[in-house]
């Protein structure tokens, strides 16, 4: 027999092999046939003593090459679910930690392990979120959510029921990419859609935050869009791929959309393409990264942004949003000038430039209004 560290046994299966000191001149390959509580029984193939709290491999090649294969995770409520980016099955684990072929071997009881296959909206699926008791799958045209029950609410042991809610489809419904989707830190999610809008989702129906701006971030790739929140500043930072007016990509026109929760406000940083963000909690950094660039970016320098952690390089963010367009329809008699009111946030550094276009008699005249933030609340303005 060989005895596990107390309280390990539930990681080991019922029989397999193993290793005691690998890469040692003592190395010793064996096998058991059973297990009870934290003892493997029915062990064979060991040639020599070995001293206490010794190390023990389990050898999962051969479980490992009959479990699922993926590059997207998930983990709510006791399990790990698992999809592809061009594929439609989600599978979803046994509420368990054994990492052996039963992890996700498909049975019928409440608790084991089990796929459902989306063929709803349109294409693979792309992200796996929970929310509610519920998993939701999402795809560019939607979010489909599921969840399990038993037959019987008084025995754990029933037999299982998969059940399929309300979908969101339609188009621009869903998310844009793998990447592309986050968890704000308020219980919502927010995301990028194919379009390019930046949206929050509370369960119900996802919600535009940029419809304001659309003008702005229209021309934008969002196959390989990336999305991260910085919980130390309260920022959603969204990066898309700029395209030009044939659809083709120009980097000059790749842009990160910041959205400051606190605040409600917006900005747009352009030349800047990111693949992914990630969250420093040690040194309460947000971090992103470009797949062409072998450099990692700093992102919540003050007014600042940082090209190469350490480097001390430090770059003026530029952010331009402009608004929609508005037509008058005023008839040529009419006298009367019409009020334009914006109200907002914005930095004491930050500008807003208003201009205002008419026709007079075929002269075309243009009439323009800046201001910066330079007010007795910098963070608000109201012209």
């Amino acid at each position: 027999e060989i005895d596990l560290a107390t309280g390990e046994g539930i990681n080991w299966p019922a029989t397999g092999n193993g290793t005691l000191e690998a890469g040692t001149v003592n190395a010793d390959s064996f096998a058991w046939t059973g297990r009870t509580a934290d003892q493997l029984t029915g062990v064979s193939g060991i040639t020599i003593n070995h001293p206490t709290n010794a190390e023990l491999i389990e050898n999962v090649d051969t479980a490992l090459a009959d479990l699922p294969r993926g590059n997207i995770l998930h983990s709510s409520m006791g399990r790990l679910l698992l999809t592809k980016d061009n594929n439609i099955r989600t599978y979803y684990s046994a509420v368990n930690d054994t990492l052996d072929t039963s992890l996700f071997t498909a049975a019928a009881n409440f608790g084991d392990p089990g796929f459902e296959d989306f063929t709803e909206g349109q294409g693979a699926n792309l992200a796996i979120t929970g929310r509610d008791g519920k998993w939701i799958v999402w795809k560019q045209r939607g979010a489909f959510p599921f969840w399990e029950t038993t037959f019987s609410g008084t025995s754990s042991t029933s037999n299982k029921q998969i059940h399929r809610d309300f979908a969101i489809e339609g188009e621009d419904q869903g998310v844009a990419a793998p990447q592309a989707i986050t968890t704000g830190g308020d219980g919502l999610d927010y995301l990028i859609s194919p379009r390019g809008q930046i949206k929050y989702f509370d369960g119900s129906v996802p919600k535009s935050l940029t419809e304001a701006i659309l003008p702005t971030i229209k021309n934008f790739g969002t196959d390989t869009a990336a999305i991260g929140y910085d919980p130390k500043e309260n920022l959603i930072y969204a990066s898309m791929k700029g395209l030009n007016s044939a659809g083709n990509p120009v980097n000059n026109n790749d842009s990160i959309v910041v959205y400051d929760k606190a605040r409600g406000a917006l900005s747009i940083r352009k030349g800047k393409n990111i693949s992914c963000f990630a969250y420093d909690p040690q040194d309460r950094k947000m971090l992103a990264g470009d797949a062409n660039n072998p450099n990692v970016l700093e992102m919540n320098v003050v007014s600042k942004f940082s090209d190469d952690i350490g480097s001390g390089e430090r770059v003026p963010v530029v952010a331009t949003a402009i608004t929609k367009r508005f037509n008058f329809n005023l008839p040529v008699s009419d006298k009367n000038v019409p009020l334009l009111g914006i109200q907002g946030y914005m930095l004491p550094t930050a500008k807003v430039k208003v201009s205002f276009r008419g026709n007079d008699g075929g002269t075309k005249k243009i009439e323009a209004k800046e201001f910066d933030g330079a007010t007795t609340n910098p963070y608000i303005f109201t012209r």
